[in-house]
């Protein structure tokens, strides 16, 4: 007689116990895997950092200082900072047709998109736009309501250059390091001796989602169809997409660190909008003018969780949290702090543990 071998297969039950540790096993690893891509996404960002960061300084040995968040490139096209630097990211080819006077902003390829401008956090970009998530250090911005220190004057233009005097002064090498040379000629380019608080402690630059966002905002900074000549860029709408800044505020935290006659407490409080990643979705009450505030613009963002990816002068890279206080964000900022409008005036020097 012969033997039948019995198959007994997987009873309903089992089949769902295993369908809900697979499930589980699933729901434990998916966070760790997501992290995992979005710390190497974040690196990346910073590699991108790096490498535009030592562009920036490649070209601030070379020409002897560093370039502006607007300038004459050629004989009559206006750039921004990233225009400056094309030869050092070895973008020689876009150079030379920027400084070709027979070739308009709206010629191809004068401002193509360029890979290491675009943070790998942020949405897939528009291969046909020249988006940036990067901006550097644009320094003071100064408000209606703003008190009015000893050392800043009153008058509208007294040299008669077509920019205020107190924009003319916040535009100032202690101040930050990008600054205007189209509207402000007589300001003074900014060079690494200028950075006296220590390029290790001084902001370059940082991620701004908003710039990216934006659909009429390139590293060109030219608007569709503008010439890119002088009276016919806003300075201040290019300024905002082009660098980041600080604010004559303070948070409550930083009572007590004003200590000089000439630096009075400031009146406007530190707002969500001018923290980092502060409202940062959130970029269409922008508004242009030295007397108004830049919104949501320029100050840094991005989409990692915490913080932001910046770059110092010497070049290094690091993670900058949120929740900084606000008299730090402003050191950092600040190349020279005894000599900048900052509304704090210290000896305290900055440690890794106040913004790391």
């Amino acid at each position: 007689m012969g033997i039948r071998n019995k198959q007994r297969g997987f009873t309903l039950v089992e089949l769902l116990v295993v369908i809900s540790i697979i499930g589980m096993l699933m729901a434990l690893l998916l966070p760790a895997v997501q992290n995992a891509r979005e710390a190497a996404r974040r690196a990346s960002c910073a590699n991108n950092m790096n490498q535009i960061a030592m562009a920036t300084l490649t070209h601030a040995t070379t020409k002897g200082h560093f370039p502006s968040y607007q300038q004459y490139v050629g004989e009559n096209k206006v750039g921004s900072w990233v225009t400056a630097i094309l030869p050092f990211l070895d973008q020689e080819d876009i150079y030379v047709r920027w400084n070709d006077p027979t070739l308009p902003n709206t010629t191809p390829g004068i401002a193509p998109f360029l890979p290491i401008l675009h943070c790998p956090s942020v949405a897939s970009p528009d291969k046909q736009r020249p988006s940036n998530c990067y901006v550097g250090n644009g320094g003071f911005h100064p408000r209606p309501g703003d008190p009015d220190p000893v050392r800043w004057t009153s008058a509208p233009d007294s040299d008669g250059d077509g920019c205020s005097d107190i924009w003319e002064f916040a535009e100032r090498p202690a101040n930050g390091i990008f600054h205007d040379r189209v509207n402000n000629n007589n300001g003074r380019k900014t060079t690494v001796d200028d950075i006296r608080n220590g390029t290790s402690n001084t902001l370059l630059f940082s991620e701004n989602i908003a710039n990216f966002l934006d659909p009429f905002t390139t590293w060109a900074h030219v608007p569709p169809g503008f010439k890119a000549l002088n009276n016919t860029i806003d300075p201040d709408g290019g300024k905002y997409k082009n660098v980041f800044v600080w604010m004559y505020s303070l948070d409550t935290a930083a009572t007590g660190w004003v200590d000089s006659p000439d630096r009075p407490n400031p009146t406007q409080p530190v707002t969500p909008n001018m923290k980092i990643n502060g409202s940062k979705l959130q970029f269409t009450s922008y508004s242009s003018g030295f007397n108004s505030v830049p919104g949501e613009w320029a100050r840094p963002s991005s989409e990692h969780t915490g913080g932001v990816n910046v770059a110092f002068a010497d070049r290094h890279t690091q993670f900058l949290r949120e929740d900084i206080d606000y008299h730090v964000y402003i050191q950092l900022m600040t190349p020279d702090s005894d000599r900048s409008d900052s509304p704090t005036k210290t000896s305290y020097l900055l440690q890794s543990v106040d913004y790391e």
